[in-house]
């Protein structure tokens, strides 16, 4: 017997002004939803469309002179 568990709903959502595209991913899982708060903090963006994972991140000033 299989069980089906959704996980996540991907949407997309078209700005009629511009024409930018925009996906969302909706993470069903309150666990799930946890561990990427933590994982994927200060994250701005994923890149996902290149041979390469890019990510984007958005640091504070105040966290880079601490990093320094």
């Amino acid at each position: 017997m299989a069980v089906l568990i959704r996980v996540f709903v991907a949407n997309n959502y078209l700005d009629k002004k511009t024409n930018d595209e925009t996906f969302y991913i909706n993470i069903n899982s309150k666990q799930l939803q946890e561990i990427f708060k933590e994982v994927l903090q200060g994250v701005k963006g994923i890149c996902l469309d290149r041979e390469e994972l890019i990510v984007c991140l958005y640091i504070k000033s105040e966290k880079l002179e601490s990093l320094n």
